[in-house]
């Protein structure tokens, strides 16, 4: 079963499409590579090698689209102006298609997220920021260290906090550190290259 739906999001002021495929089970959001659309998950064949567990009803993924040429990757932009942009995403990821999935699919309980490249910063950066809604990340191939998008940051906060390498080994927060070791310990990067060695 594949849905394809659209919403006009107000965080970001423009159509945002998305795409439901299974009908059943726990709902995995999953965030495109650099660029990407909310297409290429199904057209890379992850949901035919996800079939069987779509057919059991154990799964359910929802494909959404990117934001990150007008964020991280658009190179008029500061660094600081970059995460601006991305909290517009994170804004309607959290607030907007979230809320929808919940309706959508009736699960009320944490969901997982997942993606390939850009997708898996967004996978683990999410998780880890948000993990009293993601209990489980599956990212493939990631850069987790936002200086690959934005160069030195300085003292920039805003920067640091959305830049996994930096803020996880600062997070002396019990709530936080709570949640990753009973809750959200179920997080997997993946994937070797030169760049990205350091995960």
């Amino acid at each position: 079963m594949t849905n394809d739906t659209s919403f006009y999001s107000q965080s970001l002021n423009r159509e945002m499409k998305f795409q439901k495929y299974g009908y059943a089970g726990k709902p995995i959001l999953v965030f495109p590579s650099s660029g990407g659309s909310s297409y290429e998950f199904a057209d890379f064949g992850m949901i035919d090698a996800c079939q069987s567990f779509i057919d059991r009803s154990l799964l359910q993924f929802y494909t959404a689209d990117s934001y990150d040429n007008d964020s991280w990757l658009n190179l008029g932009l500061s660094g600081h102006e970059k995460v601006e942009a991305h909290a517009r995403y994170e804004a309607y990821i959290l607030h907007e298609l979230i809320p929808y999935i919940a309706y959508d699919s009736q699960w009320y309980g944490k969901i997982a997220a997942t993606g390939c490249s850009m997708g898996a910063f967004h996978a683990i950066n999410f998780a880890l920021r948000h993990p009293d809604i993601f209990d489980l990340s599956i990212a493939m191939s990631g850069v987790y260290d936002a200086r690959f998008f934005t160069g030195e940051f300085g003292d920039d906060l805003a920067v640091h906090y959305q830049s996994p390498l930096d803020y996880l080994p600062h997070t002396h927060d019990a709530w936080y550190l709570d949640q990753y070791r009973h809750r959200c310990s179920r997080s997997r990067s993946l994937g070797r290259s030169s760049y990205r060695g350091h995960k």
